[in-house]
Parts: C-alpha cells; structure tokens; sequence
C-alpha cells in the first residue's frame, strides 16, 4: 500500500516587508527667524506712527473733527429721511380720508335720489265676526202746524204721566193731552216706571211689566 505524506505545501517566494520612513524634522529655527522678523517689523512700524504722532498732534484732532462731521451729517440726512417719510405718511393719511369722505357723500346722494316705495299700510285683523252696524235712526216727522193729540190708556192700574212741556196727569182708563210739539213724557205706575216720546196724533196703551213700564202707539 502506498503511503501518502502530508505536508506544507509550497506558498511561493516571500516579499520583503518595507520599514517606515523616519519622520522628518520640523525647521524650528527658520520659524523662529520668520517671526522674530514679522515682529521686529511690526514693531518699528509701530514706533513710526507714535513719532509721527507726537511731532504733528493736529493730525488727531482733524481726524476726529472729520469723523465728527461725517456723523453729524449722516445724522442730519436720517433725520431728514424721517421726516420725509413721516409728512408722506400724512399726506397719503388725508388723501385716503379724503377719498372716503367723498365715496360717503356720493352713497348719501344716490340713496337720497332713489324713489321711495310707498308704505303699504296693513289694515288691523278684524276678532270674530264684524259687527253689524245699527240701522240709522229715523229723523222725527214734522209735528203738525195746529198741535197734536194723544190718548193714553192704563186699564190695569192708576197711571200718572209727566210730560217734558209741564204736563202731569194721574189717570185710570183713559186720558187725552195737547201737545205742540216733539214732547218725551214719563209713565209711571205703581212702582214700574218707563218712557215715551210723542210727535203726532196716536193712541197709546201703557201697562207695566215687572219694574218697567211698556207703550205701544198706533
């Protein structure tokens, strides 16, 4: 029987690993050197302007009178904005109430000038059934020119009669009276009493009935 042996098998040549690089040194003394030279620069200009400064003083303040002048006159133009925008804010204010003064006016005009609609006047509802109105009262006849006479009857009981012209009369059965005239007499009998107006010749019958005293002519 054969024999296998089992072993690494061949990987191929190994690469050669690379080291780092070593790190480079930082130039510390060329900064150095640049910023000493920034400032020994900065310095002498420095000490330029305040030899400039103290040998001409008026510089400084022609300086700030400038700068005061500069500011002044900006604040006067803001100022002048505002107000110009303020009396602009005015004047529109009054064109706009002017406008509206005016579309009032030509509303009021227009309805003044419309036509008006008669009122409809609505008659009051009428409760229940209307009433019949009472038949007019017959105007008096004329009495005649000589006088009338009327014959009263009371054929139950003593009557007594009192006319408006004076005339009194107690009676039982029958009586006559001369009038000259429209003439309204009270009949009483017994305790019953009524009333009865006379205009012309007639018979009138009087009984009572109860409290009141009834007449009937003819």
């Amino acid at each position: 029987m054969p024999v296998i042996s089992a072993g690494r098998a061949d990987a191929g040549p190994v690469q050669p690993t690379e080291s780092p690089a070593p790190p480079k040194a930082v130039p510390w003394l060329a900064i150095g050197i640049g910023v000493g030279a920034v400032a020994l620069l900065l310095g002498v200009v420095v000490l330029g302007l305040v030899v400039y400064l103290v040998k001409n003083p008026g510089v400084v303040g022609m300086g700030s009178q400038a700068v005061d002048d500069s500011v002044q006159s900006v604040v006067e133009e803001v100022i002048d904005e505002i107000a110009e925008d303020t009396g602009e804010a005015q004047r529109k204010a009054k064109r706009k109430a002017k406008r509206k003064a005016k579309r009032k006016a030509k509303r009021r005009a227009e309805r003044a000038s419309r036509p008006r609609a008669p009122s409809r006047s609505t008659p009051p509802p009428t409760q229940g059934k209307a009433k019949r109105s009472a038949p007019p009262t017959p105007a008096p006849s004329a009495s005649p020119a000589g006088g009338f006479t009327v014959r009263f009857r009371s054929m139950s009981a003593e009557a007594r009669i009192e006319c408006g012209d004076g005339q009194s009369v107690t009676f039982i059965g029958t009586t006559r009276r001369q009038f000259r005239s429209v003439t309204t007499c009270r009949v009483r009998i017994g305790d019953a009493v009524g009333a009865i107006q006379v205009r012309r010749d007639a018979s009138i019958t009087c009984s009572a009935n109860g409290a009141t005293v009834q007449c009937r002519g003819s």
